[in-house]
């Protein structure tokens, strides 16, 4: 089932959809230092911040920014809206 399908039925089901994250490529190393790449565009920065906290708390690697532009936006964005959350 690919993202489309997903967004489809969700919005058939009329599903509350308020965040999404996608692990592509995980354990990839993409050169000789291991990190964890986070896209910044078309993500909320909130969700981002977190992750890297998560990342910084529980790995031994680190991460690094990326982007990939229009190619990376996600099919569910239009169901989804912004991401609250308490990031102390």
């Amino acid at each position: 089932m690919c993202s489309q399908d997903i967004a489809a039925e969700y919005a058939a089901e009329k599903r509350d959809v308020v965040s999404m994250l996608q692990f592509d490529m995980v354990g990839y190393p993409l050169g000789n230092k291991p990190e964890i790449g986070l896209i910044d565009d078309y993500t909320s920065a909130e969700m981002t911040t977190f992750i890297a906290k998560l990342i910084d708390e529980y790995t031994s690697v680190g991460h690094t920014s990326s982007r990939c532009g229009y190619a990376c936006r996600c099919e569910l964005r239009e169901c989804m809206r912004p991401l609250h959350s308490e990031i102390g």
